[in-house]
């Protein structure tokens, strides 16, 4: 293109936000994209999924065109810092180009109810030859950036009233492990804890248990299978032909449903046309390997829990626990289930989900917590949570100032031995961000 045959110097776009899943990213185009990533980069096409959203296709095609000391500067959606094709594609911009910074912002652009209703950032890289050392600079913009005066040779994280930032260097194996969402999203102190998970604890298929422990997700039906118990018993449908499913609350401890699967090998023909008829539609228990979960979390988070699985219910689309053997495994489970009823643990999910889905609300993932360290091996009795068990979750910046809630974080703090100062600012870390996604999704 205009006669360079070398790369060009700069590349600066605004790549549309289109994600995987819309029609207009149709198959045809996905395979005829990851057709060209192979021929340019060959075995290393891998790190480019079929899943990505379009923006990956920007990304590495604009690395392929510069030349190798060109610049990149692309405003894209966010998304790609906390999901699951974006951590191959920070594996793949590592081995292929340096990036230089990413720029979030707290200050929004367009009027309410004007301009793209996502979250974006803006990505600057730099070269085709790698420096090993490179520091990548996290930001987030307090005020306008036309008001911020940005110094790129920084060497220190910084907080001040126009901006945060957060440096990592290539050679930190964090920045390997760990979704960069994290990295941008966090503070030093946090940094030091998630270190110390890393020694304390142990991540969740390493649990010392007969049983094999994992993370999964609900069942992903459509509302026409969930039935309620008056449509039961308006047919005589009995409990035992059915399955429980956690649908709607927030319970700590999940003890009763009336929502129920009924099973398709279980029921006549007559009162699966009834059901029909009445909008419902019968589960086949071999359509799926899933077994329920011992623990339950929400997977679209308005309220931070997570349920004791008390009545072997499945959940709608949940993030879920699974164990290959529920028996004597009680102590494992009730470790499991305080720790991720926590603050620390829901700051965790607050700086590892998505938060461009408007509404404030955050999308955590079950692939979101594989990376951290989750099983702590604590001495604690059920009794001790009786009065949690009996009720729902409240807004989590009410919950977390419950006794029950204090309890909670004192065993978790105590055991990973953090001070006053790490105890203090994971409650105001937690308040602030959750404030924060539910401000800029009305302001």
């Amino acid at each position: 293109m205009f006669g360079i045959k070398d790369g060009f110097d700069i590349v600066i776009g605004n790549p549309p936000y289109v994600e995987s899943r819309h029609p207009s990213f149709r198959n045809d185009l996905k395979e005829l994209y990851q057709k060209s990533c192979k021929n340019r980069w060959g075995d290393d096409a891998k790190f480019i999924t079929k899943g990505a959203d379009l923006l990956i296709y920007f990304f590495e095609s604009s690395i392929f065109f510069i030349n190798k000391a060109g610049c990149i500067i692309l405003i894209t959606q966010n998304a790609w810092l906390d999901t699951a094709y974006g951590i191959k594609a920070q594996a793949f911009l590592k081995k292929y180009t340096n990036v230089i910074s990413v720029l979030d912002s707290q200050y929004r652009y367009f009027p309410s109810g004007e301009g793209p209703n996502i979250n974006t950032v803006i990505t600057l890289f730099k070269g085709k030859e790698v420096d090993p050392f490179n520091k990548i600079r996290f930001y987030l913009l307090k005020d306008n950036i036309e008001n911020i005066k940005l110094d790129f040779n920084q060497k220190n994280n910084i907080d001040n009233e126009q901006y945060k930032l957060n440096l990592f260097s290539y050679d930190d194996k964090i920045v390997s492990k760990y979704k960069w969402g994290i990295l941008h999203n966090t503070d030093s102190f946090l940094i030091d804890i998630i270190n110390i998970l890393e020694k304390k604890a142990t991540d969740i298929d390493n649990i010392p248990s007969e049983s094999v422990f994992r993370f999964g997700q609900g069942l992903n039906l459509s509302k026409s299978f969930f039935i309620p118990v008056d449509i039961l018993n308006k047919y005589n449908i009995h409990a035992e032909n059915c399955f429980p499913i956690f649908y709607k609350g927030a319970p700590f401890h999940i003890s009763h449903t009336d929502w129920y699967l009924v099973r398709k090998n279980k029921v006549n023909n007559l009162t699966k046309e009834k059901l029909r008829q009445d909008g419902y539609d019968v589960f086949d228990e071999n359509s799926t390997k899933k077994e329920p979960p011992v623990l339950i979390m929400p997977r679209g988070i308005s309220r931070h829990f997570c349920s004791l699985n008390g009545i072997s219910a499945y959940s709608l689309s949940g993030v879920d626990v699974y164990a290959s053997d529920i028996s004597s495994i009680e102590k494992e489970i009730l470790n499991l289930w305080c720790f991720f009823n926590s603050s620390l643990f829901w700051l965790l999910r607050e700086i590892s989900g998505r938060k461009n889905l408007g509404g404030g609300l955050l999308k955590s993932e079950a692939t979101d917590l594989k990376t951290f360290p989750v099983y702590l091996s604590l001495n604690i009795e059920k009794d001790r949570f009786l009065s949690l068990c009996e009720r729902e979750a409240m807004e989590t910046r009410d919950e977390i100032l419950t006794d029950e809630h204090k309890m909670i974080d004192r065993i978790i703090f105590d055991y990973l031995e953090l001070d006053k100062y790490y105890r203090d600012k994971c409650l105001i870390k937690l308040n602030n961000l959750i404030k924060c996604r539910l401000s800029k999704s009305v302001t």
